[in-house]
């Protein structure tokens, strides 16, 4: 390879712009996802939530609104370990479960339900990242 083919290639590399070729590329992937979705997916604020346990009035101090997707009806058990240790730290969760199960369906630990400030079950639906 040439001195110059190297050194021009050395200086596109370290321009602070997207070359052509990738902008191409990416705009097809993004027109692809956007076709794809094509209006299926609703915002997260369309999402039902069910109440399990409401939280309290006034609700102070340090609080965690821990979120967690449920695949089953049970709770992960690494995420009731995180939430076990957040309460022993003196912090107040509350938790939000994002989930296709229905909340009646839920199973849960009563010891760890009555420690919570509340508990909230979230439809898994809609774009839910921002």
């Amino acid at each position: 390879m040439s001195t110059w083919r190297r050194w021009r290639r050395i200086l596109k590399n370290a321009a602070p712009f997207v070359r052509r070729r990738e902008y191409r590329i990416v705009q097809a992937k993004y027109a692809a996802l956007a076709e794809a979705l094509n209006g299926a997916a609703s915002p997260a604020s369309k999402a039902a939530i069910t109440v399990v346990k409401p939280c309290p009035a006034g609700i102070e101090g340090d609080v965690c609104l821990f979120v967690s997707h449920g695949a089953s009806p049970r709770l992960k058990p690494h995420a009731a370990h995180h939430i076990g240790c957040l309460l022993d730290a003196g912090i107040q969760v509350v938790l939000i479960i994002n989930t296709s199960i229905p909340a009646a369906a839920l199973i849960w630990d009563e010891a760890l339900l009555q420690r919570l400030s509340g508990v909230l079950v979230r439809e898994n639906s809609g774009f839910d990242f921002g």
